[in-house]
């Protein structure tokens, strides 16, 4: 092992064995310190009350619900520490907020190493810095020495072991550690190949010696062969005589001298061969072995090989000549394109001399939340129910700017890439969309954000708008992404993208947003959904292909992977996406009050002051009105309406309802035709508007053309008029040719849209069959609203509405029957359907019905009313066997004045509703102070018997419940909320002076002194039946119950905690005392909400048995999953007399 690596090692167990010990210390000991929850041991019940406080990742989520700190990662720490709510370590201590940030950096750092290597300049700088945020969290300089010794003495094996050992909690840093050791096999195995093919490589040059040594030995003949001819010729010369007689042994010599002569040449061949053969076989097997030596080398090269590949396709494209200035001179052209198309707004209906106002000047913040995100999980539920989920703005989610939605919260995690935009109609999702554009062309987009560093590149070269009315045109033809950019309507002739301009693009496009605007407006929202329709397709903006493909390819980041995608929809069809990954959910939630006033104020800054204060007041001193006025489009409406109101003098004659005034609208329309034209037939523009809206309804049409136009008969002044007045749009312009231009138009809102469409169905005296939901139901409530000035209108009416009479589509009828205003009408409906308006039980209309906002208040207050009306007008006999009795409802929202309203319903003296269930739910925006305070103080006037509360209630509304419960009817309440031992003190000091006689008390929150206040008084009460769970009632709360329990009147008990088989025998030692009949012991609201191992045993079911014979108890009910069929069987020996039963897990009332 190498310095680096090392070095590498030693920060991971700087971290792992000085860091996390000393983090997890700091977190206990400042959960502990914080109060409000048990002490921390390590056990669910830890982890369950830490994820109230504090929301994790979802893979980090089972380690902090198992409460099990000895498993959490330094990450998991840190993100626990500062990001809980309110945090453990608050901002203020910036020191230790540092160094708590510090550690999480430098271990992300180290996870994500490449090589697990860490070079000495580094290691010194990160080293300094690990221990001084270290020091801040309790460590000393003692530790790091002891842990600088362990690393400089230790093996390279063992070290490595002692890092692995240390970071067990880390999956991360062990891959790393697992990615260092097989590094060091791979070495130790390519350097003993490499050993093996130098020992070969030896082998070969000492067969090359080998080889030259029989050539020495074959020169060495050769000269020995040499010495002989000498010696030959030297014996011719002296005798030549000898020659001739010799001449066959000269013969004989120079035979032996040509075999000698060819043995040294065949030696001297055989040397050189078998050299060479040995000098290949050792270069082979060298080659062989230097190959296996870099395979690790070659395998790493193949993989960063692997990873390019994977990069997004459009990166490789072709090659562009652009310039930086190339591309900031296209950006320059195209800020300037979407100024000039996004400068006006079509002004919804202004004057008619002054057709549009200012983007700029109109545009008013709106509230915006995050985490907005359909209910995937809970598919059984109600449509209404999923579309709740749209309508709850939440504070603590709220987003301060615009551009906020870019930047994710988190820091440590990376901004979105795909937001989806939701907000029900006219909720200014458009206008938020232009907003936007211009922000980014005017170049202040993230100027005054405070996380405008951790925007990529400080901000996007290029803003593209687009709209699915737009899209609609392009139908099944086929288009590449160039041509359809450049149909975009903030595209002018000027902006126009070229082949470069669009590979740039392809390149780049981290560079890039994309505005889709009305998702809900798209006719082939099926293609986009469907996976096998785009992936008949490449994936390439290049080629064509049908737009809805296109489309679909961009959100599944299939083309454009790293471009930011922005998708505004209404909730109904942003639930279709559920289907496709965003990053990122927002919800528009329209205008605040203080908005409200804004918009006001913007609106009429041109007028004088006395006109604005008038019109301020109207609004905001009117209930119905400031409901409405929270949908931007609305509010614009009425400060048309009230602007020229208050100029003509007819400030008492303004609209109250939805349909008054879109019906205002269209008569300041009229007279504003016959004051330009003076021409009567100009009132049959709005005849031919009608018809169109209708036709077009009915084929589902949001965007004609001329043809349509003109198939109605419109004349192009009319059509001018109209989209003077803010009725229509015209356009925007569509390109059919770069030199062709082709215009469309629409309705400027879809609710006029829908208002039109209406008008135009009760015209005709038909109403078309329209199921409820899916967008049908504003043009119902329009339809109710205009038949209250047509002729036989009672008998549309009704005709309409009842196929809707049920308890399914009770709150439409309501909704409707408050639009059409006239109760003696709807009176005769509550006569005629009453008994399809409730359930089995009585409860109107349905069980858990959701009251999103103030309309459906109102509507609900209309509808009691009506009842009420009926209900008083009724003979004994009748009223006996009327069917509402009771409401059960969950409140999203609600004002005082809407509550207050509700009050007044409920003390009216012919209101039947006895039972009355509210439910706070705990995802609402909304607290119980208006229920507080205008429902309570009214309980005593009403004639509520049976009271149930559950949800958000807290002490504070305990306290005010029981100051007026003694003088209330109720005999029956059921309490179910955030309460503690302070509300049970409250509730316990008023129950002897109520009529109460059955109790359901239902918290994690109240424990033994809350019993114990509750047992004091229960002899003094009237209380026969008594139901408690608590995740906090143990043993103690049983013994204090016990005690009490023959001086009351109790008869049927349920208990459901945290007891165990010491509670169960201090209650059998009252039983035979008391008045029981019916007993319910069970620990399931422990087992399945607080995660305890407390429960009761078969010991508990012997005690209980020895006693149940000298018992009233003829029914017993356990749930406990502690005890076996063996003491089940045992307990009914004791007592066969007694009806045993079995909860289950499922069957529980809470």
């Amino acid at each position: 092992m190498d310095e680096e690596e090392r070095n590498y090692c030693f920060l991971i167990l700087l971290l792992s064995r000085v860091g996390l010990p000393k983090l997890r210390d700091l977190f206990i000991k400042k959960w502990d310190s914080a109060g409000g929850f048990v002490s921390w041991k390590d056990c669910r019940q830890n982890g369950t009350d830490l994820l109230t406080k504090f929301t994790p990742l979802n893979y980090e989520k089972p380690k902090v619900q198992s409460g099990d700190t000895t498993t959490w990662d330094l990450s998991l720490f840190v993100k626990a520490l500062l990001n809980s709510r309110p945090p453990f370590v608050p901002s203020s201590k910036k020191g230790l907020v540092a160094g708590l940030k510090c550690l999480k950096e430098t271990r992300n750092k180290l996870c994500h190493s490449p090589n697990g290597k860490i070079e000495n300049s580094e290691f010194c700088n990160l080293k300094s810095d690990v221990c001084n945020a270290l020091t801040q969290v309790g460590a000393t300089s003692k530790d790091f020495k002891k842990l600088k010794k362990d690393v400089d003495h230790q093996p390279l094996n063992e070290l490595l072991s002692l890092v692995k050992h240390c970071a067990s909690q880390d999956e991360e840093i062990l891959k790393q550690i697992d990615a260092i050791k097989q590094g060091q096999e791979e070495i130790k195995q390519g350097q003993s190949d490499l050993q093996q093919g130098q020992q070969e490589i030896k082998q070969g040059q000492s067969g090359l010696q080998h080889g030259q040594q029989e050539l020495k030995q074959g020169q060495s003949d050769l000269q020995q062969g040499q010495q002989e001819i000498k010696q030959g010729q030297s014996g011719l010369q002296q005798g030549q005589e000898e020659i001739k007689q010799g001449q066959s042994g000269l013969q004989q010599g120079q035979q032996e001298i040509k075999q000698g002569q060819s043995g040294l040449q065949q030696e001297i061949k055989q040397g050189h061969s078998d050299l060479q053969q040995e000098i290949k076989q050792g270069q082979s097997g060298l080659q062989h072995e230097i190959k296996q030596s870099q395979s690790g080398l070659q395998q790493g090269q193949q993989e960063i090989l692997k990873a390019i590949k994977f990069q997004d396709k459009e990166s490789i494209s072709k090659s562009s000549n652009l310039s930086c200035e190339d591309v900031l001179s296209y950006s320059k052209r195209l800020k300037t394109s979407t100024k000039a198309q996004t400068e006006f707004q079509p002004k919804l209906l202004a004057s008619h001399d002054v057709p549009s106002t200012r983007t700029d000047d109109i545009f008013t913040n709106l509230m915006i939340q995050r985490e907005w995100k359909p209910l995937k999980r809970v598919e059984l539920l109600s449509r209404r129910r999923h579309l709740q989920n749209y309508n709850k703005p939440s504070v603590k989610h709220q987003i301060d700017k615009c551009q906020d939605i870019f930047i994710n919260p988190d820091h440590y995690e990376s901004n979105p890439k795909s937001i989806l935009v939701i907000g029900k109609p006219g909720i200014g999702k458009s206008l938020f969309c232009q907003r936007l554009s211009r922000d980014w062309a005017d170049d202040v987009l993230f100027h005054k954000s405070p996380d405008v560093s951790r925007v990529a590149a400080d901000d996007f070269d290029f803003v593209f708008l687009m709209t699915f009315r737009q899209l609609n045109l392009y139908g099944d033809e086929k288009f590449n992404f160039c041509e359809v950019l450049n149909h975009c309507s903030v595209v002018d002739d000027h902006a126009n993208i070229n082949e470069h301009l669009f590979e740039y693009i392809i390149g780049h496009p981290e560079k890039v947003l994309f505005i889709l605007d009305g998702y809900d407006e798209y006719s082939n929202r099926a293609s986009i959904l469907q996976c096998p329709f785009e992936q008949k397709y490449e994936n390439n903006p290049r080629l064509q292909m049908p737009v809805a493909a296109l489309i679909s390819k961009l959100l599944r980041k299939k083309i454009f992977k790293n471009a930011v995608v922005m998708v505004t929809s209404r909730p109904t069809a942003a639930d279709e996406l559920g289907g496709i990954h965003m990053d990122a959910v927002v919800e528009i939630a329209g205008f605040s009050v203080e908005q409200v006033k804004e918009f006001i104020s913007k609106y009429f800054k041109s007028k004088k002051e006395e006109v604005k204060i008038a019109a301020r007041d109207h609004i905001m001193n009117n209930e119905n009105l400031l409901s409405i006025a929270h949908i931007p489009v609305l509010c614009h409406l009425m400060c048309f309406c009230l602007e020229w109101h208050i100029e003509n003098g007819t400030e008492k004659c303004f609209p109250a309802t939805i349909t008054e005034l879109y019906s205002e609208v269209v008569e300041i329309f009229e007279d504003c035709c016959k004051t330009i034209h003076r021409a009567s037939k100009e009132k049959s523009t709005v005849k031919k508007l009608t018809d169109l809206a209708a036709a077009m309804f009915m084929e589902g049409k949001l965007i004609f053309d001329q043809r349509d136009v003109e198939r109605f008969h419109l004349t192009c002044p009319e059509t001018g008029n109209l989209q003077s007045f803010g009725l229509l749009t015209c356009g925007p312009a569509f390109r059919v040719r770069p030199s062709k231009m082709t215009r469309h138009y629409c309705f400027s809102h879809l609710t006029l849209y829908e208002y039109f469409a209406a008008l135009g169905f009760v015209n005709s005296g038909i109403i078309p069959t329209l199921e409820a939901g899916d967008g049908k139901e504003m043009v119902l409530k329009f339809c109710a609203g205009l038949f209250s000035g047509v002729e036989d209108g009672e008998r549309l009416m009704e005709e309409m509405i009842s196929p809707y009479c049920c308890c399914k589509h009770g709150m439409l009828v309501a909704k409707c029957l408050r639009e059409y205003g006239d109760k003696e009408f709807g009176v005769k409906i509550i006569e005629k359907y009453h008994t399809q308006f409730s359930t089995e039980k009585g409860v109107l209309f349905q069980n858990e019905l959701p009251l999103i906002d103030s309309s459906d208040w109102i509507a609900l207050v209309y509808f009691l009313d009506l009842v009420s009306q009926f209900y008083k007008g009724l003979v004994d006999h009748a009223i006996e066997s009327f069917c509402i009795n009771g409401l059960n409802i969950d409140v999203h929202q609600v004002s005082s004045s809407v509550i207050k309203q509700f009050a007044d319903s409920l003390k009216n003296d012919g209101c039947p509703l006895t039972f009355l269930s509210i439910n706070l739910t705990l995802f609402s925006n909304c607290s119980s102070h208006h229920i507080l305070e205008c429902l309570f103080p009214a309980l005593p006037s009403t004639h509520i018997t049976a009271l149930h509360l559950s949800g958000r209630f807290t002490n504070e509304g305990i306290s005010s419940l029981s100051d007026v419960l003694p003088s209330t009817h109720i005999t029956t309440l059921h309490l179910g909320g955030l309460f503690t031992n302070e509300g049970m003190s409250s509730l316990s000091n008023v129950l002897p002076s109520t009529h109460i006689t059955t109790l359901h008390l239902f918290s994690g929150r109240f424990i033994g002194e809350g019993i114990s206040s509750l047992s004091d008084v229960l002899p003094s009460t009237h209380i026969t039946t008594l139901h408690l769970a608590s995740g906090g009632f143990t043993d103690e709360g049983i013994s204090s119950l016990s005690n009490v329990l023959p001086s009351t009147h109790i008869t049927t008990l349920h208990l459901d905690g945290e007891f165990t088989d010491e509670g169960i025998s201090s209650l059998s030692n009252v039983l035979p005392s008391t008045h029981i009949t019916t007993l319910s012991l069970s620990n399931y609201i422990i087992m399945y909400m607080y995660y305890s191992s407390s429960y009761f045993t078969d010991k508990g079911l012997l005690t209980l048995g020895e006693v149940l014979p000298s018992t009233s108890i003829n029914s017993l009910s356990l749930g406990s999953s502690a005890i076996t069929e063996r003491g089940i069987d045992q307990l009914r020996k004791s007592a066969p007399a007694c009806n045993i039963i079995i909860i289950e897990d499922n069957s529980l009332g809470w």
